[in-house]
């Protein structure tokens, strides 16, 4: 009779569970190989010390593991990943729970290879990599520290949110494919910050003291808008030709704060306290920008380049500087820099309607350029195109 109890108990507390369509798992089930669709839980904190193993192997599509808050834990150099699925599957979700130690050469807590992988509210700590995920894969709200390579790695087409990466002292904290968006992510005090590659979208991160780079987007076509890039190394913000880099603060780099290539627009940006503010070396727009306090030029431009509307003050080198040839320099103010307001160093460029205050020199502009003529102030100034010093 007892033995019968036991067994309609097991039988109803298996029908529950199967009724929930949620699988429970422990630390006595691993490794855990998962080869059906569904919903998975783990009930307790998990540590793992099997060699060169995962501790959980995912081999189906549309899988969810909830870690229910509790820990996954390696044992350090030796392991596999954490949670481990090849890219021969899909839609594989990870949630709720700490992710630690899993610091196998290469490998990662979370390595979710397969498309369309979501990461919601997962903290890595102290892993090789901490989250890796293939193309498609949103990652929300996690948060990461002290891995030996990236934080977060997304393939082409991923989304990143409101994550928080900080200490990661060996590389980029986030590492981000082709075509990814990235919003509203705080990275903190790494070796390298964010990185995403041709026709990415960045918005609203604040990316602060970082060793190499803060922000950088080396593909073609990509987008920066209202984010802050404060206190890291050469570069603030790099950006790939034909890129778009907006309503932005870089503050305290010691490099070029926004350094642009062919063909990228920068514009509504403050930048200061970098060596050079704003930099581009061919065909960039570059229009309403603060510059100020930079230890070199505020904007530094070379060729085929339009610099209009900008202030740019209180430079250690000049105002706006432009190196080559067939740029234009139209209705921008400078003041109050240490050498010139605007240096023309080539022939074959236009400067019209600029006003240059209390510089040390009003301009150095070579022979061979078309310029408004330059008035003293005060005067009464009937030439539409005249420039303006004092």
């Amino acid at each position: 009779m007892a033995l019968t109890s036991v067994l309609l108990a097991a039988l109803a507390a298996a029908t529950a569970r199967a009724g929930e369509g949620v699988l429970l798992f422990s630390q006595r089930d691993l490794p855990y190989l998962i080869t059906n669709a569904g919903s998975y839980r783990l009930v307790e904190p998990i540590a793992f010390f099997s060699n060169h193993t995962h501790a959980i192997e995912v081999r189906a599509d549309n899988v969810t593991i909830d870690l229910n808050g509790f820990t996954l834990r390696g044992q350090g150099s030796l392991t596999g990943s954490g949670i481990f699925q090849t890219n021969e599957w899909r839609n594989l979700t990870v949630r709720n729970g700490m992710v630690v130690s899993w610091r196998g050469s290469e490998r990662s807590g979370i390595e979710a290879l397969g498309e369309s992988a979501r990461m919601d509210g997962i903290t890595v700590l102290s892993n090789y990599n901490g989250i890796t995920a293939g193309p498609r894969a949103l990652v929300s709200g996690c948060m990461g520290t002290a891995q030996n390579r990236y934080a977060i790695r997304v393939g082409d087409g991923s989304r990143v949110e409101f994550c928080a990466l900080w200490g990661n002292p060996l590389d980029r904290a986030l590492y981000a494919g082709r075509g990814c968006a990235i919003e509203h992510c705080a990275v903190y005090d790494n070796y390298g910050g964010l990185h995403t590659e041709e026709a990415g979208s960045v918005a609203g991160c604040s990316v602060v003291s970082n060793s190499t780079y803060g922000l950088l987007v080396v593909g073609t076509g990509s987008l920066v808008s209202a984010s802050a890039v404060v206190a890291g190394f050469d570069p603030g913000i790099l950006a790939g030709p034909g890129s778009t880099v907006s309503r932005c603060l870089v503050y305290d780099v010691y490099g070029p704060g926004i350094e642009m290539g062919v063909g990228g627009t920068v514009e509504g940006c403050l930048v200061r306290d970098c060596r050079t503010g704003i930099v581009s070396r061919f065909a960039a727009n570059i229009r309403n920008c603060l510059a100020y306090n930079n230890t070199r030029d505020g904007i530094a431009v070379s060729n085929n380049c339009r610099v209009a509307g900008n202030l740019s003050s209180w430079n250690e080198w000049g105002g706006i500087r432009a190196d080559g040839r067939d740029n234009r320099v139209d209705a921008n103010h400078v003041r109050a820099n240490d050498t010139y307001g605007l240096i023309l160093y080539s022939p074959g460029n236009i400067a019209a309607r600029n006003s240059s205050f209390q510089n040390a020199f009003a301009c150095s502009i070579v022979s061979g350029n078309t310029t408004g003529t330059f008035h003293s102030f005060p005067a009464i100034l009937d030439e539409p195109w005249a420039n303006f010093g004092r």
